[in-house]
């Protein structure tokens, strides 16, 4: 498995074109992680490649809360997108898909994602 943490020293997994494009994601996802280290203040950006066809975006805030973002093909006419899961492997956890850099960054960097919902209260008679 290769981490990578600083986006500036990331290399392209080269792997098999069956497992997909990974010129396409790799760069998808390193504008992202420029993107976050620029805007979110403290945060920590690490690219993982558990196995070839796949890689993620691990990102890490000051205060503690994680996410892990997907290149995933587009939908329509968008090339690419993100899978942003806040809070993954936890019971807050919070799955959502953006065709925007500063989409992605508002889920991640707000954590509104990461709240659960509030319970609904009955209305009384």
């Amino acid at each position: 498995m290769l981490k990578t943490r600083s986006s500036l020293n990331w290399r392209q997994p080269d792997w098999h074109p069956d497992f997909g494009d990974a010129a396409a994601e790799f760069e998808h996802l390193q504008a992202l992680a420029l993107a976050v280290l620029s805007t979110i203040s403290g945060a920590e950006v690490e690219l993982v490649v558990p196995e070839p066809g796949l890689m993620y975006l691990h990102v890490a805030r000051p205060d503690g809360m994680t996410a892990e973002v997907y290149s995933l093909p587009g939908v329509g006419s968008a090339s690419r997108r993100f899978g942003v899961f806040v809070s993954p492997g936890t019971d807050h956890e919070r799955e959502s898909y953006t065709d925007s850099v500063s989409q992605a960054i508002e889920r991640i960097g707000t954590g509104h994602e990461m709240a659960p919902e509030a319970p609904r209260r009955e209305a009384t008679p």
